[in-house]
């Protein structure tokens, strides 16, 4: 009889014990990665293999690497990766990436990449150590001798509430930006911490800020 630690659980019986571990439900696994509850459960039961994707959501959401199924990249056929950045790429610096990530279809994209977290200014919502899934954009609010208006910042409104990798006269951060509508046709830029401690920054009219990348998805583990 082989002994307990030669015993290699399936890929099934290894998310039933990591979703037991997590204390979640089927349905409660479900809503966090995407997967619907009859995938998870054919998994787990050991009717359905999964594809990569499937599983990269399931790790994601259980906070753990994918490795820990024990899963063959083979599963979805052809890989498809995105760079993996410990620090903002800015254009014109020499931002090298750190490795190439596994993802799916749906998040690939050729203006996309990924950056690990290094802080806790958006903590608990983001751990130092988590990654994002960020898209580049590219706008710009210049430097005014005059109080902005609400009209004039385009497509900045459409931006508030989001994780948005920001910079501040230059200075890179990974914020939350909200953008108020005040009384007489004006506005108010403000670069908002998830974490209670660090106070908001708000942006004032004689400094330049540009949006160049906003948040898509925020994983564990990468």
């Amino acid at each position: 009889m082989r002994s307990g630690e030669d015993v290699i659980l399936s890929p099934g019986r290894r998310l039933r014990e990591s979703r037991k571990r997590m204390g979640l439900t089927q349905a409660e696994l479900a809503e966090k990665s995407g997967v619907s509850q009859a995938a998870i459960s054919q998994i787990e039961k050991g009717t359905s293999r999964g594809s990569e994707a499937v599983w990269l959501k399931l790790a994601r959401a259980l906070r753990v690497p994918p490795e820990e199924f024990n899963v063959s990249p083979a599963l979805a056929g052809e890989v498809i990766r995105l760079p993996l950045f410990d620090e903002i790429p800015l254009r014109g610096a020499k931002a090298s990436a750190r490795k190439m990530v596994t993802v799916t279809p749906d998040q690939y994209g050729p203006t996309r990449y990924v950056l690990r977290v290094n802080g806790v200014s958006m903590y608990p919502r983001i751990h130092s150590g988590d990654c994002l899934l960020v898209e580049r954009c590219h706008i710009v609010l210049p430097r005014l001798r005059r109080e902005r208006k609400w009209r004039e910042i385009g497509p900045l409104r459409d931006m508030h509430g989001r994780i948005v990798v920001a910079l501040l006269n230059g200075q890179p951060f990974l914020k939350r930006i909200e953008v108020r509508h005040e009384s007489g046709g004006l506005c108010r830029i403000v670069l908002v911490s998830d974490n209670p401690e660090i106070p908001p920054r708000f942006v004032r009219r004689d400094e330049e800020l540009r949006i160049v990348g906003r948040v898509l998805e925020i994983w564990a583990r990468c």
